[in-house]
């Protein structure tokens, strides 16, 4: 099964990935940004099994923690090309870009301090980027996507798990990852610890996609 996904619409996974984020309280003189960069574009894949995702119904979230308090957020911004046939995942394949600029959380402190140099820094890194390697099924029927997640130039390699469940030409995708924001170098100066917000960040995902 393939998604296609416009830059201006919601994503799969994962992203992640991608994914992560967190905050301070206090913005720097980077917070505003006069304009959102463009979200690079990703493989443009065709074939029998490439999906619509719908924008209005699919998901792209995080949760982080901050002293304890947990806050949501999502990136309401990104591109993905998916090719994924469930009974022939030769072809499989995941190229994800997502806009670090438009992370919301809705808290104003919070979104004018995340595109900084202390956290996403998205006048150096717009974009961050997860391509598939692997994709496989296991078991129990659910799916996990191998492929490098890059954010801030730090790559990292991560398994994506998600299960997929198939009806006619609709399909659902579903799944969730934690990430370390440590890991990609997220959270620097006075939140380079976890003394003000948790290293560990779960992103959850929910896709709505048609073909």
């Amino acid at each position: 099964m393939l998604f296609r996904l416009s830059s201006s619409r919601f994503f799969f996974i994962t992203l992640g990935a991608l994914f992560l984020s967190a905050c301070g309280t206090e913005a720097s003189s980077e917070a505003t940004i006069e304009e959102t960069a463009p979200v690079q574009k990703v493989e443009n894949l065709q074939g029998e099994y490439v999906w619509e995702v719908d924008p209005t119904t699919s998901r792209l979230s995080f949760t982080g923690s901050q002293q304890g308090a947990k806050f949501t957020g999502q990136f309401e911004k990104f591109d993905a090309a998916i090719q994924l046939n469930p009974d022939d995942l030769s072809t499989a394949s995941i190229s994800v870009s997502i806009d670090m600029s438009s992370a919301k959380t809705g808290s104003s402190d919070r979104d004018s301090s995340l595109p900084t140099k202390d956290w996403f820094a998205v006048k150096t890194y717009p974009t961050a980027q997860f391509q598939s390697t692997d994709i496989r099924q296991l078991d129990d029927g659910s799916f996990v996507a191998e492929g490098a997640l890059t954010i801030k130039d730090v790559t990292q390699n991560i398994n994506l798990p998600f299960t997929l469940n198939i009806e006619g030409t609709s399909a659902i995708a579903e799944g969730a990852i934690i990430l370390d924001r440590s890991s990609f170098g997220v959270g620097e100066g006075d939140y380079a610890s976890d003394a003000w917000i948790d290293f560990k960040v779960d992103v959850a995902f929910m896709i709505n996609a048609t073909r």
